[in-house]
């Protein structure tokens, strides 16, 4: 999980009237616009936080001593901070004292890197830390910080290397913010959610400042439609139930995403009252800001939200269209979706026909991988010039168009045999579907959920049947396989790729580019074509289309 990496320099504590929860916050852009906050009684962390998230090199500056670092296998290591520097706790004194009065109260978050590392270095050793665990060191130094500044707020995170807890209960002027990471959107019942619940009820005996840091977005993926208003009714109310003081519901932050504005409304109507019905909100909010269209946007967004209740599968946060077709989405309906706000943006003026054609660019890149996955793929309403980011990771509008189109010029342009494949190795469990590999579509290089089959546990070896009438016999052929090298999603070109004949090598490459094609000869048998593919050491691969063609 990479969570949104944010710092902001200096605010005073401001704890608004509220019924539920203390602090409440919908990360969306409507949810960090001032006014709208208000409106909704939302805090924001512009405004309520003076260090948020992974953040702790912004106080440390430049120049950091090397023994700030943790220390990792006997060496000091700049992705993760030793909890016990004593530079450390001077930097973020020095940092307090700079920017806030002592009669102030503010809220801090001192949270490691987002990473699992964990110092073992003597010191954070003989607090309790092990390789796995650095929630000693780090309640250690909340506890210094507790007690030099009593007015302040300091929070502990439950997450990755602290997702464990302290031995004793932390003091007055301490909490916790408890990442709901592990505890997946599923509408039944699951063991995930008992151990989840543990860790919250834990929690409430070490310290009366419970945070939760829970998701409303596909990290992957602003675009595509994701359920998520019957998710957090239920666990609204089940936090307050168990006495959770606040909420930040992480979202795009402020990049758009799809349906932003009514998400922050309903999900802050959840937060001020969460025995709010989540559908009067809905429809409330989209009769005022779509007047026309409020019946085709309110009914698309309860069948969805029926849909992820029926199909009781466990959403992820980060997946690609294919992914949540398989989990909640639709195709049909989202087809005629798509069909009605296109028609309806065409008959509808002002604002709330400028939102209308903002939503449908938004609602054309799920239409695209529709039909890029249903090979018939086609452009939708890329006229558009505008760019903006699709996912935490950087993915952007303008890359995923080009590269679209790109794909379309390779589209049906070359004669392929048709062939199927069948694996020897073990697969990834959520790429055991090995059909995207020769449905004659190429993956797109710009985002690894596209058209990509990942292979992550080793050596590829794949056998090859042929499924086409033998019309090529006697025809010089060859193998093309298109692979993901790529920084962005650490993906790395196989070291190598070799192709039998049963237990003959009859063609070898070292892959330089993302596509290696290796010549059959003409009287290869394809039935009988075995392909390896070796990874350079790093294990994580994936391919895209394989095709058997003629030599050029």
């Amino acid at each position: 999980m990479k969570l949104a990496n944010i710092f902001f320099m200096g605010c005073s504590l401001c704890i608004m009237n509220c019924h539920a929860f203390e602090y409440k916050d919908v990360y969306l852009p409507e949810g960090t616009d001032s006014i709208v906050a208000r409106q909704l009684n939302l805090n924001r962390v512009e405004h309520d936080w003076a260090i948020w998230g992974h953040n702790l090199y912004r106080v440390l500056g430049d120049d950091i001593p090397e023994n700030t670092f943790a220390l990792i296998g006997g060496e000091r290591n700049d992705e993760q901070l030793c909890f016990s520097s004593q530079y450390l706790y001077n930097s973020i004194c020095h940092y307090i004292d700079d920017n806030f009065s002592r009669r102030d109260s503010s809220r801090f978050v001192i949270m490691p890197y987002d990473n699992s590392l964990s110092c073992q270095c003597p010191v954070c050793k003989a607090r309790g830390n092990t390789s796995r665990n650095a929630t000693p060191a780090v309640t250690a130094l909340i506890r210094r910080l507790c007690k030099a500044y009593p007015n302040h707020m300091f929070f502990t995170s439950y997450y990755m290397s602290t997702a464990f807890l302290p031995e004793k209960e932390l003091p007055e002027n301490a909490g916790v913010l408890i990442s709901a990471i592990d505890w997946p959107m599923r509408s039944v019942h699951s063991g995930k959610e008992d151990k989840f619940k543990e860790v919250i009820e834990s929690w409430s005996g070490l310290t009366k400042h419970v945070y939760v840091w829970d998701y409303i977005n596909n990290f992957d993926d602003y675009a595509t439609p994701f359920p998520c208003f019957n998710a957090m009714t239920d666990r609204m109310r089940y936090y307050q139930k168990v006495g959770v003081d606040g909420v930040f519901l992480n979202g795009s932050g402020t990049d758009k995403s799809l349906f932003s504005d009514l998400k922050t409304h309903v999900l802050a109507s959840l937060l001020n009252n969460p025995q709010t019905d989540w559908k009067d909100s809905a429809r409330e909010f989209l009769d005022k800001s779509y007047p026309k269209s409020s019946i085709a946007i309110y009914d698309y967004i309860v069948d969805m939200e029926n849909a992820y209740q029926d199909r009781e599968r466990a959403i992820q946060i980060y997946a690609g269209v294919k992914t949540a077709i398989r989990e909640y989405l639709d195709v049909d309906r989202f087809k005629r979706f798509y069909d009605d706000i296109s028609r309806l943006s065409k008959n509808t003026s002002g604002t709330e026909k400028v939102k209308l054609e903002e939503m449908l660019v938004m609602l054309s890149l799920t239409r695209m991988e529709i039909a890029r996955i249903e090979c018939t793929p086609q452009l939708f309403a890329t006229e558009v010039t505008d760019d903006w980011l699709l996912s935490e990771s950087g993915w952007r509008w303008k890359d995923y168009v080009s590269d679209y189109k790109s794909m379309l010029d390779r589209f049906g342009k070359t004669d392929n045999m048709k062939i199927k494949l069948s694996s020897t190795s073990l697969l990834d469990e959520d790429y055991s579907d090995l059909r995207p590999l020769t449905d004659g579509v190429d993956a797109l290089t710009s985002n690894y959920h596209c058209g990509w089959v990942l292979f992550t546990l080793g050596n590829i070896d794949l056998k090859v049947e042929n499924l086409s009438e033998s019309t090529w016999n006697g025809q010089d052929k060859q193998v093309c396989i298109q692979m993901l090298s790529s920084e962005r999603y650490h993906f790395s070109l196989p070291r190598l790729v070799e192709v039998y004949s049963g237990e003959k090598l009859i063609s070898s490459a070292e892959p330089k580019n993302e596509f290696v094609t290796l010549p059959l000869g003409k009287d290869v048998s394809v039935d009988r074509l075995r392909i390896k593919v070796y990874p350079d050491g790093k294990k994580k691969m994936a391919l895209g289309e394989v095709s058997i063609n003629k030599l050029q």
